[in-house]
């Protein structure tokens, strides 16, 4: 498995698919792209392989989905420059990047009742009834989850990426939402009504306006079902150090972008 961004390109020169999603970020904005933003996502690719690889019997919808989920709780409460490393720095005995940990995005239990999904995704109202340019790039795509900040929170704490490695899986995650196509499930998520199958959203999320109840903290629009009056209680995801939730680390380490944050067109 690749373990630097030149190792990916190496594996793609020689036979290795390109993702579809760098393509179809590339056929909609070409050599405008930021070449850094462009690595770190990479970088993030690489690392979302890394976490199938430690989750085998995990679906890849269900990773898929908890990187957008991460995606939305980036853009809602940004990460960087001084969240996540504070986070960090606070218990810095703990091992990081405990990808085998990601199984547990199964154990939370949808505050919204009866959905079955946990992510759910949306047109931009500016956009509702009009002709729609499939590789639309003035517009981003509306995200509503079916967590809580702090749970979610909860949950990362114990996945426990490095400020490198989560940068990485913003940047992938955030080209994963901008090519997005609305006929595509997520998590069984259906696809987006009155949208072309390739309708794309392909403004950068992360940097978007962020949206008004995208988590569980306010009343929830449609298309989410209405929550049931008994509320669970919340889910116990361990912590870091918990044997359950460990991996064996990959001896050549973990792919090590810069932890700036990226930026990109």
């Amino acid at each position: 498995m690749a373990n630097s961004y030149l190792e990916h390109w190496a594996g793609f020169a020689t036979g290795n698919t390109v993702p579809d999603n760098l393509q179809r970020l590339f056929l909609a904005f070409g050599t405008s792209l930021n070449p850094q933003y462009i690595r770190s996502a990479v970088l993030g690719y690489g690392l979302s392989r890394r976490i199938m690889v430690a989750n085998p019997s995990l679906d890849k919808n269900v990773i898929m989905a908890f990187l957008i989920v991460l995606a939305a709780c980036d853009q809602y409460r940004q990460f960087f420059p001084t969240f996540w490393p504070a986070v960090l720095a606070g218990t810095p005995e703990q091992t990081e990047d405990n990808w085998a940990a990601v199984r547990l995005y199964m154990r939370h239990t949808p505050a919204i009742k009866p959905a079955k999904n946990t992510v759910f995704f949306m047109p931009p109202n500016v956009f509702k009834g009009q002709e729609v340019p499939l590789m639309c790039t003035t517009e981003a795509w509306h995200i509503q989850t079916t967590w809580s900040v702090e749970d979610f929170l909860r949950f990362l704490r114990v996945v426990r990426p490095s400020a490198a490695s989560l940068r990485a899986l913003l940047d992938f995650a955030n080209i994963l939402v901008r090519t997005r196509q609305a006929g595509a499930p997520v998590l069984g998520h259906p696809p987006v009504g009155q949208l072309e199958n390739n309708q794309m959203f392909m403004v950068p999320f992360l940097t978007a306006e962020t949206r008004a109840f995208a988590f569980t903290e306010g009343p929830l629009p449609s298309p989410v079902p209405p929550a049931d009056d008994d509320a669970d209680e919340p889910v116990d995801y361990g912590n870091s150090d918990d044997e359950d939730a460990r991996m064996e680390v990959d001896p050549r380490g973990t792919p090590g972008p810069q932890a700036g944050p990226s930026s990109g067109a």
